[in-house]
C-alpha cells in the first residue's frame, strides 16, 4: 500500500491494484466527516480506529465465491443466515437498524436473509502520524526540510517513514479562507457533522477563567481583545470558556468582528477554589494571631494590667497552635485543588473530542493564571510528612496523585492532533509579601515571630510557582506544543499560532506488531545541530495509559448542558415531536460506526456495544427526561457492510410534557468510549400533548 496526504492534509492509501483515482481514505485516529471530493472514496470499511494515535487502516473487498489467503490476507468467513436472535434489520433506506430491546421502526420490511454466499477478505496496516515543529536556538521554526532529514525511532529501534509533508504559513494561509458551506438538512434533521474547515492549521483559544485570579482576567481578556482586532488574514480561530463549565463561545471563523464580538461578552468569573498569592498570606496571618498567647515576661508577678499582651499580634507566636491550623488549611486546601485539577482535565477532554473531527493538526492556546498539578512528591513535603509537620502549603502536599488522570487527558488531547501551548497571563512574577495583604498578614509572611518562616515562605511561594508552570510544561511536551512565558499576552498569541503553523506531518507503520498494551516512546532526531524538536512522546496502542480519571464517566461528561458538543463518533439523527398519531418524541439516531471497535465472532459477524442516551433539559438546565438504551449488536458481513456505508439506526421515544426543551443526544462505544453528542431545540405543543 501508498501512503500519501491529499489536499485537506489527511493521510490516504493509494492501493496498487485500483485505478489512480480509487483512493481510500485512512481515518486517522478519530473518524473523520464523510465529504465529496472528487477522485476520493471512502472506503467502507476503513479505520478500527482507536484512541491510541495508532491508526488500524483495513481495506475489505468482497468477492463471489471463495479464493485462498495470502499470507497477509485472510478469508472472513462465508455468510450465515439471520437467525430470531439477530438484532438488526434492514431500513426502508437501506441502513441497518440496531432493534436490542428497542422498538422497530414502524414501516419497517422484515429481517432479510443475507445474500449468496461470498468471501471477504481483510487487510490491515497500523499507523502513527505526528506532527514534528522544529525550531532553532532562537525559537523560530526551521523550513525547507526534507524526508530524509528525519529519523523516527519507536523504544529505540528505527521505523520507516511512510509519508511525509510539510505544513507553511506562507502556503496554507497566504489568502483568506472563503467560507464554509453550510450543510443542508431535511427538517427536523440535526447532525453534529461538521462543514469542511478551510484549508491550514486551525486554532483554539481557552480563557481559563476558573485558574485565573480575577485581577489577571481582564488583563487576558483585554489583550485577547487587541490580537483578534488586527487578525492576520487565514488565521481560523474557536474560542472557549472554561469557567465553573466549558463553554464554546465562538465556533472556528476568520472573521475578526465575529470573533471580537465573542470576545467582549465574556464576563470575569471569580474561581471559588481558587487562592491568590494575598488570599493565602491573609490566611496565613489569621492563623498566626489565633495562635497568640501571652508572653511569660508580660504576666511575670508584679505586671500591670495594661501591659498584658493583646491577642492580635502583641504576644508570643504558639507554633503548635499556628501548625495545627496550618495542617487544616493544607488539607482544605488539597480538596479545593483536587477539584480544580479534575474540572480543568474535564475540559479539556471535553474540548478534544468537540473538535477531534476536524482533520489535520490544531493549536490550542490555553490563556490561563495556573494549574495545580504536582507531578511528584517534593523532598520537602515528603520530609513534612514524615515528621507530622506542615509549613504553609497551597494543599499540594497532601494532594492526591494526579499524573495517570493527566496522562488520560494529554493522550485524548494527542489523539485528537491538538498542540497544547499554555500561556501564564500573570506574566513575570517576583516573590514576596502581597501589598494588598494586612499589616498582621505582611508580619506573619515576613517571619517578625519566627525569624526561619521568612525563608520558609519565600521557598513554598516560588516551590508553588514552579509546580504550577511545570505541569503546564507537561501538558504542552506531551501533545507536541510549548509553554510561553512573559508579560506580552497578545505576541504570545500570535507566536503559538506562527509557531504550529510550520509543522512536519510524518506517518510510519510501527515494525513491533505484538499485541503489547505498553506504551511505546517515541523519538525524532534530526541530522542538524542546534534545532529543537516538539511533538508528542508517545502512544498507548489500545489509547488507554491504564488510568481514568476518577471523576466521572466520560458519557456523564459529555452529557452535561453547556458542554461542547462532541463529534468524534459523527451522529445525524431525526426528531419528531408528538403529533395526533403519536404523544411522545420519536428519535432516531443514525450513527456514523466506522471508527467503532466492533469485534469479530465465531459465527462470522461483528458486534459491538453502544450507548444511547437522551437527556432533555429545560431553559434553565433542569433535566425534564431521559431515556437510554445500551445496544448489543451483533450484525452479519452483509448489514455490517451497510451500517459502514450508510449508518447504524437506532430508534428511541421520549415522553415529555408541554413546554420548551433543549435535547441532548449521545451515543458511546463501550470498547474505545469514542462519544458523538449534539443538542437539538424542541418544541412540544400543548395540544399535541393532549391527544
Amino acid at each position: 500500500l501508498k501512503l500519501r496526504f491529499n489536499k485537506r492534509h489527511e493521510l490516504e492509501i493509494e492501493d496498487f491494484g485500483s485505478k489512480p483515482d480509487d483512493i481510500r481514505q485512512v481515518q486517522l485516529e478519530q473518524p473523520s466527516i464523510p465529504r465529496t471530493n472528487p477522485g476520493t472514496v471512502i472506503a467502507a470499511a476503513t479505520g478500527n480506529s482507536n484512541t491510541s494515535g495508532v491508526v488500524n487502516a483495513s481495506v475489505t473487498t468482497t468477492q463471489p465465491g471463495s479464493a485462498s489467503p495470502s499470507a497477509n490476507v485472510a478469508a472472513t468467513g462465508a455468510a450465515t443466515p439471520q437467525t430470531a436472535a439477530d438484532v438488526t434489520q434492514p431500513s426502508p433506506a437501506g441502513s441497518t437498524v440496531a432493534s436490542a430491546n428497542i422498538p422497530p421502526v414502524v414501516g419497517t420490511p422484515a429481517s432479510s436473509t443475507q445474500a449468496a454466499s461470498v468471501a471477504t477478505f481483510h487487510t490491515q496496516a497500523q499507523l502513527v502520524q505526528l506532527d514534528v515543529s522544529v525550531t532553532d536556538s532562537t525559537g523560530r521554526p526551521i523550513t525547507g526540510l526534507q524526508q530524509s532529514d528525519f529519523t523516527v525511532l519507536e523504544d529505540g529501534h528505527a521505523q520507516e517513514i511512510r509519508a511525509f509533508e510539510p505544513h507553511l504559513p506562507n502556503t496554507v494561509q497566504a489568502a483568506k479562507s472563503a467560507a464554509a458551506p453550510k450543510l443542508s438538512l431535511p427538517p427536523n434533521t440535526f447532525t453534529n457533522q461538521l462543514p469542511a474547515p478551510p484549508e491550514g492549521p486551525l486554532n483554539i483559544l481557552l480563557l481559563d477563567l476558573w485558574n485565573t485570579p480575577t485581577t489577571d482576567q481582564a488583563y487576558a481578556r483585554k489583550q485577547t481583545i487587541e490580537f483578534l482586532k488586527t487578525l492576520p488574514p487565514g488565521k481560523t480561530i474557536a474560542m472557549f470558556v472554561l469557567g465553573s463549565r466549558l463553554t464554546l463561545v465562538q465556533g472556528f471563523s476568520d472573521d475578526p468582528a465575529a470573533l471580537v464580538a465573542s470576545a467582549e461578552k465574556v464576563m470575569n468569573e471569580r474561581s471559588l477554589l481558587l487562592r491568590t498569592d494575598a488570599e493565602r498570606q491573609q490566611f496565613q496571618g489569621a492563623a498566626d494571631d489565633v495562635g497568640r498567647i501571652a508572653t511569660p515576661a508580660v504576666n511575670a508577678p508584679g505586671a500591670s494590667a495594661g501591659a498584658l499582651s493583646n491577642l492580635n499580634g502583641g504576644g508570643a507566636l504558639d507554633l503548635g497552635s499556628a501548625q495545627r491550623r496550618q495542617r487544616s488549611n493544607a488539607m482544605m486546601e488539597a480538596d479545593r485543588t483536587a477539584e480544580r485539577v479534575f474540572t480543568t482535565l474535564d475540559a479539556l477532554s471535553a474540548l478534544a473530542r468537540s473538535v477531534s473531527s476536524y482533520p489535520g493538526r490544531k493549536n490550542l492556546i490555553w490563556l490561563s493564571g495556573s494549574f495545580p498539578i504536582r507531578l511528584k512528591p517534593s523532598a520537602a513535603g515528603l520530609m513534612q510528612l514524615n515528621s507530622g509537620s506542615f509549613a504553609p502549603t497551597t494543599g499540594l502536599e497532601t494532594a492526591p496523585n494526579f499524573p495517570a488522570a493527566l496522562r488520560v487527558t494529554t493522550q485524548a488531547l494527542a489523539t485528537a492532533r491538538i498542540a497544547v501551548y499554555p500561556i501564564d497571563v500573570r506574566g513575570i512574577q517576583i516573590s514576596g509579601v502581597d501589598l494588598s495583604v494586612s499589616a498582621g498578614a505582611s508580619a506573619s509572611f515576613a517571619g517578625t515571630d519566627n525569624p526561619q518562616a521568612f525563608g520558609q515562605n519565600l521557598n513554598t511561594q516560588s516551590a508553588t510557582r514552579f509546580e504550577e508552570r511545570s505541569s503546564m510544561k507537561e501538558v504542552a511536551e506531551q501533545t507536541g506544543g510549548e509553554v510561553l512565558a512573559g508579560n506580552d499576552v497578545r505576541g504570545s498569541i500570535g507566536r503559538a499560532m506562527d509557531d504550529g503553523s510550520t509543522y512536519y506531518a510524518i506517518a510510519y507503520t510501527p515494525a513491533r506488531n505484538d499485541k503489547s498494551q505498553e506504551f511505546r516512546k517515541i523519538e525524532v532526531k534530526i541530522n542538524r545541530t542546534g534545532m529543537k524538536l516538539a511533538y508528542r512522546p508517545g502512544y498507548f496502542p489500545s489509547g488507554q495509559p491504564g488510568a481514568q480519571s476518577p471523576k466521572a464517566h466520560p458519557l456523564i461528561v459529555a452529557m452535561q448542558p453547556g458542554v461542547p458538543p462532541s463529534t468524534v463518533v459523527p451522529l445525524t439523527v431525526i426528531v419528531l415531536p408528538p403529533d395526533a398519531t403519536n404523544k411522545k418524541t420519536r428519535i432516531t439516531y443514525k450513527i456514523d460506526i466506522r471508527g467503532m471497535d466492533f469485534t469479530d465472532t465465531p459465527e462470522h459477524r461483528k458486534h459491538a456495544v453502544i450507548d444511547c442516551i437522551a437527556v432533555a433539559f429545560t431553559k434553565q438546565g433542569a433535566p425534564v427526561g431521559q431515556i437510554s438504551n445500551t445496544v448489543d449488536s451483533t450484525l452479519p458481513i452483509s448489514d455490517y457492510n451497510a451500517a459502514l456505508r450508510d449508518g447504524l439506526v437506532v430508534p428511541q421515544e421520549l415522553d415529555l410534557p408541554p413546554g420548551q426543551y433543549d435535547l441532548r443526544l449521545g451515543v458511546m462505544d463501550h470498547a474505545t468510549q469514542k462519544i458523538g453528542t449534539l443538542d437539538v431545540p424542541l418544541t412540544v405543543a400543548a395540544v399535541a400533548a393532549a391527544k
